[in-house]
């Protein structure tokens, strides 16, 4: 099967960007923006979550820290995305947009 995916990275500041370029280039990938990549065709067999995690495994040294997070397409046509490597963490944004909140009384 094939599918248009993206991938968001974030391997730190020494992270395996060799690898990962490596890996990008030779999937022809095309540049959206910082950490963000482009695959007009992914080739897979049956689980194009499981077997890109695979792929990369064989040829990205990834660490602990290391984040990859997937955009495609599920078997019902919907989109999704999930981390394939590590997780979500605080947003740099937080804590910029004013929010309404209701003046508390203390009371003793």
């Amino acid at each position: 099967m094939k599918q248009t995916i993206y991938i968001s990275y974030d391997l730190g500041i020494d992270g395996d960007y060799f690898g990962l370029y490596n890996w990008l280039d030779s999937h022809n990938a095309v540049e959206c923006g910082d950490n963000l990549a482009f695959i007009k065709v992914y080739e897979y067999d049956e689980d194009i979550e499981n077997e890109i995690k695979t792929d990369l495994k064989k040829n990205v040294e990834l660490r602990d820290k290391d984040r990859i997070y997937l955009i495609f397409k599920r078997k019902d046509g919907s989109r999704a995305g999930r981390f394939i490597f590590g997780k979500r963490k605080p947003a740099p944004w937080e804590g910029y947009a004013s929010r309404y909140i209701e003046e508390a009384v203390d009371e003793a």
